[in-house]
């Protein structure tokens, strides 16, 4: 009997639980005088293939920009779409691989 109720509770949960998004951003290229890296966007596809594989994160919720692709407006783009679409159950996990300072006390990301 206690058992059942477990199983129920852990159902109900379930059912509560939004969808899992994955925003990835790699850069190893990159312009105007920023020494290039060698292993943010290996690292980042191998993260990638980590959450699908091991921790059931769904394709369809994958966005990943690398290189060219990672450009400001673009990050921005895909944020706003989050924004826009993500219920108060959903999740977002953003992992950036790229260059960035830390000015102030505050990190930025080039």
């Amino acid at each position: 009997m206690a058992r059942d109720l477990y199983i129920d509770e852990q159902a109900e949960l379930l059912s509560q639980m939004g969808n899992t998004h994955l925003f990835i951003i790699g850069i190893d290229a990159y312009k105007n005088g920023i020494s290039p890296l060698n292993n943010c966007v290996r690292d980042a596809e191998k993260l990638t293939k980590i959450l699908t594989e091991k921790y059931h994160f769904l394709k369809e919720n994958v966005k990943e920009l690398y290189n060219e692709n990672a450009s400001l407006e673009n990050i921005i783009t895909q944020l706003d779409e989050y924004s826009a679409k993500l219920s108060e159950n959903d999740s977002l996990l953003i992992s950036f691989s790229g260059h960035g300072f830390y000015k102030n006390e505050i990190g930025y990301l080039y």
